[in-house]
């Protein structure tokens, strides 16, 4: 799978390194993750104390609640990304985890999303 932004792969606003860079750690570090569970906290990432940067993708149609930090919820959620138009259309939100370096969970109704890390 090959990640790109804008209708052409191009960037749609903003910084054009960011851009690069977020397209190139998509794909370099591409991991897919269907879960059917709803409102029930899921590990997306463990915990990793080499972790350099890593973003969570939003590849379903429903909201997706991330934490950084265990036990996820719909009440108790550090962001919330925005669903896609259609599953796996590339339009969902993008969620940056950074540095920090614990684990990240997840919750929603049947999430789908895609973890990229980069340690």
């Amino acid at each position: 799978m090959a990640f790109s932004f804008g209708p052409s792969g191009d960037k749609p606003t903003g910084d054009d390194s960011l851009w690069r860079l977020l397209a190139k750690l998509l794909n370099r570090f591409y991991s897919s993750n269907s879960v059917s569970r709803v409102d029930v906290a899921t590990t997306a990432l463990d915990a990793n104390a080499n972790r350099k940067a890593a973003f969570i993708q939003n590849l379903g149609t429903n909201k997706l609640y991330v934490k950084k930090g265990a036990a996820c919820s719909t009440a108790d959620f550090s962001g919330i990304i925005v669903g896609g138009s259609a599953q796996d259309d590339g339009t969902g939100g993008v969620f940056s985890i950074g540095t920090y370096t614990g684990i990240v969970t997840i919750a929603g109704t049947s999430p789908r999303y895609v973890v990229c890390e980069d340690s």
